[in-house]
């Protein structure tokens, strides 16, 4: 359960004060050390399901890891932020990009993204190293692509770190396979 591994993992009080080493803030820059770990580790972001129809909720997953790959389950004060990273739209079988972030003129014009999904750029609070967002899906088939960021601030305001997760694909279309037993 989660205690246990909370305790494998996280739970030491090397220095003998009656306080876990994850509740410390050893670098003394205002941020608890449970906080950090996922600075050595990862971010793992899924979308559920990875392919949807028109008009589905899909949620969006991010687990923060440390660096052996645990989730962190100490970690509830990171905000993780959700973005949109490019939008591919597809129409007769042809693909074609229709926004990338960071890119200039029209193809970098967020509000292109909205004929997609309905999703706004959030950030979502870790809670026991998870953060999650449900968007929707639009009425056209398209590839749609995202990352998840957390940068948490120190006591001077200043980014400690910036860490970002894999990209995760979300596939819409108006066709989508069922599979009933009877």
């Amino acid at each position: 359960d989660i205690a246990d591994l909370i305790n494998k993992h996280y739970g030491a009080d090397k220095n003998g004060n009656g306080i876990p080493d994850y509740q410390e803030d050893a670098n003394g820059n205002g941020i608890i050390d449970g906080a950090e770990y996922v600075k050595d580790g990862d971010i793992k972001l899924s979308a559920t399901p990875k392919r949807a129809p028109y008009r589905e909720s899909v949620a969006l997953a991010a687990i923060l890891q440390n660096k052996d790959g645990v989730q962190v389950y100490v970690d509830s004060v990171n905000d993780v932020s959700f973005d949109v990273t490019k939008v591919v739209a597809y129409s007769g079988g042809v693909a074609t990009e229709k926004y990338r972030r960071g890119a200039s003129g029209e193809l970098g014009n967020s509000v292109n993204v909205k004929d997609y999904v309905n999703f706004g750029q959030i950030s979502v609070k870790a809670k026991e190293g998870k953060a999650t967002y449900v968007l929707t899906t639009k009425d056209r088939d398209a590839d749609v692509y995202f990352d998840a960021t957390v940068a948490p601030r120190d006591k001077d305001g200043k980014a400690a770190f910036v860490k970002t997760s894999n990209e995760a694909k979300l596939e819409i279309r108006a066709e989508t396979l069922e599979i009933g037993l009877t």
